[in-house]
């Protein structure tokens, strides 16, 4: 749980009194509410699609940032001591939980009294999510995603560099390079309703992982079960640095698979004929303990994931398919093919599995996908085996009839791993 702590007034955000606030977070760890220490509500918080933060006071029951006249109008219809459950008219009870300060389950008289005879306040500029003058207890900088905000420059600090959630965009460029993809101010790829990042440098998904066989809680209370087959049982996959395979009655998966950046590529050049050459690449992969944990370059670490059928990311690999293309870039082969091929599929650790990096900070952004050459940092690579898991994922999706997700279970029984691909290529030197 997060605290509010009110400073001195040389702190970064003075407040008059030194009381604590807990704060209320949601699955983003982005602020909703701060409480007293007696549980009383002191703010509420809402954001848009892109962290813009919407102050509530804690009487305002229509949401738009204002108390006054209408909000007093909103509660005449509810009586003191409607409880959980009151769906009656006036004069019967009937229960709103924004007038439930101290989340007790009931309307409290003094809470009543307080909408009906607290002075109106105005409400505070977008963005911002406390009082200045203090008028409500803090002034809290931790807002969406647990990013600082900054009052002065109505940005948000979040460690490596500072987001504006005005334009849904990042003020400086993206100091991991182009991990999510070649937009380098880009926002959590552009899907703030699925990604979250943490640090400033790469989309990660904020849902909590699930336990095996179970629920997997969601957005709203739903649940994403895990995947069955046709008889019934739970459909699972492995990766051994050299194949994914698994599935089960009716859907089967085995593909040709690395995963990390090859620690050596020998490429070899034949005559086929006067005007052609045969290219024979052999790409090495370390699959150690010590390789895991290497951030930008090593494979994905030992240890249980899931990924959501549901996930695919085809339509936004298509886009970065046409756009990159146009441009000379090293991420891109033989013809504009894209570094993640035509799908790709985030896949998160379960709670047991351990991603920590060399430093002891947790690794992120592990994907299936595929692409037309070997080795991906933290990814589980198909290359242009992407298209067959996409059939796979299809059919289980379909035999589910919904989405669902499949516990793939990561080990290297071998340290080293090895690719090789041919290709015919023109002849640099035809006679």
């Amino acid at each position: 749980m997060l605290w509010a702590t009110p400073q001195p007034a040389a702190a970064p955000w003075p407040a008059r009194r030194g009381d604590r606030y807990p704060h209320i977070t949601n699955v983003q760890f982005s602020t909703e509410s701060l409480i007293s220490d007696v549980c009383k509500l002191v703010e509420r918080i809402r954001y848009e699609a892109y962290g813009r933060a919407r102050h509530s006071w804690p009487e305002d029951l229509d949401e738009d940032g204002t108390f006054w006249f209408i909000d007093r109008n909103i509660a005449l219809d509810h009586i003191a001591g409607s409880s959980i459950g009151d769906n009656g008219s006036w004069p019967a009870k009937r229960y709103n939980v924004l007038m439930d300060f101290d989340f007790s389950g009931t309307i409290e008289q003094d809470e009543y009294d307080a909408i009906q005879n607290n002075p109106d306040r105005a409400a505070l500029p977008a963005g911002r999510m406390s009082d200045a003058d203090f008028a409500s207890g803090p002034w809290n900088p931790i807002g969406y995603d647990g990013y600082v905000y900054d009052d002065a420059a109505d940005m948000s600090a979040v460690r490596f560099r500072w987001y504006d959630a005005k334009l849904g965009r990042w003020v400086s460029r993206d100091p991991a390079g182009y991990v999510d993809g070649m937009n380098l101010y880009q926002y959590v790829v552009a899907n703030p309703l699925k990604y979250v990042d943490r640090n400033g440098w790469q989309a990660g998904q904020p849902n909590p992982s699930p336990t095996p066989g179970q629920p997997l809680p969601g957005a709203g209370g739903s649940s994403l079960p895990q995947c069955v087959d046709k008889s019934g049982k739970p459909i699972e996959l492995t990766f051994d640095g050299d194949k994914l395979s698994g599935g089960g009655d009716g859907a089967q998966c085995s593909c040709p698979a690395a995963s990390g950046k090859p620690i050596d590529k020998d490429t070899t050049r034949d005559r086929v004929d006067a005007y052609t050459d045969r290219v024979t690449t052999k790409y090495t992969f370390d699959n150690s303990a010590q390789r895991q944990r290497q951030r930008g370059a090593g494979t994905i670490p030992s240890g249980d994931y899931w990924i959501d059928t549901c996930s695919e990311n085809s339509a936004a690999n298509a886009w970065r398919h046409r756009w990159y293309s146009r441009g000379p870039y090293s991420w891109f082969h033989n013809g504009g093919q894209a570094q993640w091929g035509h799908y790709s599929w985030p896949i998160t650790p379960f709670p047991n599995t351990n991603v920590d990096d060399e430093n002891g900070n947790p690794r992120s952004g592990f994907m299936i996908h595929g692409g037309d050459e070997w080795g991906s940092a933290g990814c589980i690579d198909l290359t242009d085996g992407d298209a067959t898991f996409h059939d796979f994922m299809d059919s289980v999706r379909s035999a589910n009839a919904a989405c669902c997700y499949i516990k793939v279970s990561v080990s290297y029984p071998r340290r080293f791993t090895t690719k090789t691909t041919t290709t015919l290529t023109p002849s640099p030197s035809p006679p």
